[in-house]
């Protein structure tokens, strides 16, 4: 026995365990129903544990209502299989998804990436109604306010809050998704509760935020954005939706979002000085 998961392989075999995963004001069940498959679930808990236990990210009991519920079940007689082009391709199906139903059912031999993919699409559907994914890097500052750089893939965006990082003035608070909220009138940020890149989650948030798009330079530069319809279409490039369709409702919240905060141009270089003076001096 494994004493980090503290459960025998009896309590791994006949009894249910679960997780509360709580991230951005959401409670996100992890059951984990009975199974001969002793190895193949006690290192599925073991990576649950690993990945958001010591972040504060899970709880074993809340008072809170469950939003979404992710359930692991025996892949005996379950497990169904899609034949391609005249049987010669296979597909096993080792995921039951009903988003609606608030409920996706998978089996054990799921990997942590899989899993993590399902969290997004479940984290996109639960945040719909009153905000969104963006792709965005970002660190906060010692003062808990949120630095947010925005570029497409390669744009520059992890760059620079790597290097503000390094230059010691915040601390990285998400390596390429934020969690977008509108509560009780004002905007709020949420770190994901995703494996990014070289680094395990860190369970961080914020209620004030500067948004910077970001452009390559020589020179570094800074100006405030005052076209909201330009900065609408920059933004909307950078939510993250589970299909290629953008609901109404995350486009009123994108609008909203856009109306009521402040937005820069970047010019970013690799000199952090100069970076940071604009940034936190300016």
């Amino acid at each position: 026995m494994n004493s980090r998961t503290k459960y025998s392989d009896k309590d791994i075999s006949t009894k249910t365990q679960h997780y509360l995963l709580k991230t951005a004001g959401f409670v996100i069940k992890i059951i984990l129903e009975p199974t001969e498959q002793i190895i193949f679930k006690r290192n599925m808990i073991q990576s649950i544990i690993d990945t958001w236990g010591a972040e504060g990210f899970l709880k074993t009991t809340s008072s809170a209502k469950i939003d979404f519920e992710i359930k692991f079940e025996p892949t005996a007689g379950t497990m169904g299989i899609l034949e391609k082009r005249k049987g010669r391709d296979h597909y096993y199906l080792a995921v039951r998804r009903n988003i609606p139903s608030k409920q996706i059912i998978v089996y054990y031999f799921t990997s942590l990436p899989t899993l993590q993919i399902l969290l997004k699409e479940i984290l996109s559907f639960l945040v719909e109604k009153d905000g969104f994914l963006l792709h965005a890097s970002s660190c906060q500052d010692k003062n808990g306010k949120l630095k947010l750089f925005v570029a497409s893939s390669g744009g520059g965006k992890t760059t620079t809050a790597n290097s503000l990082a390094k230059g010691n003035v915040c601390l990285k608070f998400g390596d390429d998704i934020v969690i977008v909220r509108k509560i009780k009138g004002r905007w709020f940020y949420f770190s994901p509760p995703f494996i990014e890149k070289d680094a395990l989650p860190t369970k961080r948030q914020a209620s004030k935020a500067e948004i910077y798009f970001i452009k390559k330079t020589k020179t570094a530069s800074k100006k405030v954005l005052a076209n909201k319809g330009i900065v609408l279409k920059e933004i909307l490039k950078q939510i993250w939706v589970s299909s290629e369709k953008l609901e109404k409702v995350t486009l009123i919240n994108a609008i909203s979002f856009v109306m009521e905060n402040k937005f820069y141009l970047l010019g970013a270089t690799l000199n952090v000085k100069a970076i940071q003076k604009l940034v936190y001096e300016n």
